[in-house]
């Protein structure tokens, strides 16, 4: 446990030492095994064996901001249908109470563990390989903004999230850069197939990040310049602008969806349709009655979206009257 008790760390009976984004894999494995059509929140910086271990369990993957702050206040806002939030050693489960607490996550794995009559060391078997490296590069403050829309536009080609700062997704991994919040720094992830690809694309896009913030042309190799420090790897081992996808396509901060319930914001807003879908798994049904019977869903994929045949799909389910968990059933049936 860390001092705190906030995180932990797990060695397996065979000795094998089990921390960051391992563990959060064998977490979401146990956790999806044990729960029917289960929803788990991790950061957007999280492998995509994540999603693969969510395909195969029928369950859901929430990707948020990479802060705890924000796997926090998704974890409260959905208590009632996300079984836990995690990332770094550090998991939320939100039926107890919405804050990271190691000692309860490890009662929950022993729980599920014994509820599946199952080891450590046979879960791991069953996680499947990934391949994610990191590093940060030197920026100054008045340079994020430029490198930022620099990246969107090297990524035009290329399918693009930007739940978190720019991520760009190629066959079989991705690139992600994000601006930190406190310091003159970007953060730069990488997942690859294979622990060498993965090393490739970090060496490549650490040079072209930092011909963006140097202000050089592609040709120069930006090699006299190079400030990228503290380089990490994490392995498991035995649009318009930017040509967005199109449920990943963002809009302006001032047309985002915006979820309320009646009398009080809920803090949360989706900036693409994407962003939309994902929240109506797990925003409470008191938010989903209010927006629904206002209008405000269909009005905002109509007026925002640009999408017509969609919005009146889901103005047609006001014939059923339909509430609760039977209106989140038939918003989501609309909108798959």
């Amino acid at each position: 446990m860390s001092q705190d008790a906030e995180s932990l760390v797990l060695i397996d009976e065979k000795g094998q030492i089990i921390d960051g984004e391992r563990l959060l894999a064998l977490f979401a494995l146990l956790g999806l095994r044990s729960t029917k059509n289960g929803i788990i929140a991790v950061p957007v910086t999280s492998p995509s064996v994540i999603d693969r271990i969510a395909h195969e369990c029928q369950g859901k993957v929430i990707r948020t901001k990479t802060d705890g702050r924000s796997l926090m206040h998704t974890a409260q806002l959905g208590e009632k249908k996300i079984l836990f939030a995690g990332q770094n050693g550090a998991f939320i489960f939100p039926s107890f109470h919405p804050v990271f607490d190691g000692m309860f996550a490890f009662a929950k794995l022993l729980e599920m563990m014994a509820h599946q009559k199952t080891k450590l060391s046979e879960v791991l078997q069953h996680i499947p390989p990934f391949h994610v490296a990191e590093t940060t590069i030197d920026c100054a403050w008045q340079r994020k903004g430029r490198v930022m829309r620099r990246m969107i536009e090297e990524s035009r080609d290329r399918p693009v999230e930007m739940i978190d700062g720019v991520k760009a997704y190629f066959d079989g991994g991705w690139v992600l850069l994000n601006p930190d919040p406190s310091e003159p720094i970007l953060h730069l992830y990488v997942e690859g197939q294979s622990e060498a690809q993965a090393q490739e694309l970090l060496g490549e896009y650490t040079q072209k990040v930092l011909q963006m913030v140097n202000g050089e042309v592609a040709e120069d190799g930006g090699g006299e310049k190079k400030t990228a420090r503290r380089e990490r790897r994490r392995s498991n081992r035995p649009g318009q602008v930017s040509q967005v996808t199109e449920d990943g396509a963002a809009v302006p901060y001032e047309r985002s969806f915006h979820f309320w319930a009646p009398g009080r914001y809920l803090g949360i807003r989706a900036e693409s349709f994407k962003d939309f879908v994902n929240t109506l798994h797990y925003i409470d049904e008191e938010s989903l009655e209010y927006h629904f019977e206002r209008g405000d869903f269909s009005n905002w994929i109509e007026y925002e979206l640009r999408n017509s045949a969609l919005a009146d799909k889901i103005r047609k389910i006001h014939d059923k009257n339909p509430r609760g968990e039977q209106l989140r059933a038939e918003l989501l049936k609309a909108v798959r």
